[in-house]
């Protein structure tokens, strides 16, 4: 192996390993963002669109989770009006997906919030 090739292998290595720490970095304080913000899995705002499919998740995006003794709501905010009125009628399916996708049912209620 020659002294340029040796090099460049060096400069990869390292230049990965900071990639991988930034990106810990990262994680890390995205995670602590969701968490403040009640959400037990900080999947659900990187998977948002998978898990309510891609043309809803433009409509509707999760803001914050609460947790009363009785029921747990996810607080979402809306991009206009006209989806508000659609999110009474998806409100149930949204619920269901979003369970299936923690793998309980945490998710009791959906209101809309500004």
């Amino acid at each position: 192996m020659s002294y340029l090739q040796k090099t460049m292998n060096t400069k990869t290595i390292a230049f990965r390993d900071t990639f991988k720490n930034m990106q810990n970095l990262v994680n890390v304080a995205f995670s602590n963002i969701c968490i403040k913000r009640g959400f037990i899995n900080p999947d659900i705002i990187i998977e948002w669109s998978d898990i309510i499919g891609y043309e809803l998740s433009k409509s509707y995006l999760p803001s914050r989770i609460s947790n009363n003794r009785k029921q747990t709501i996810l607080y979402v905010n809306c991009v206009n009006l006209r989806d508000r009125q659609n999110i009474t009628y998806n409100k149930n399916v949204l619920i269901e997906k979003i369970n299936i996708f923690l793998g309980d049912k945490y998710i009791t209620d959906i209101k809309i919030e500004n």
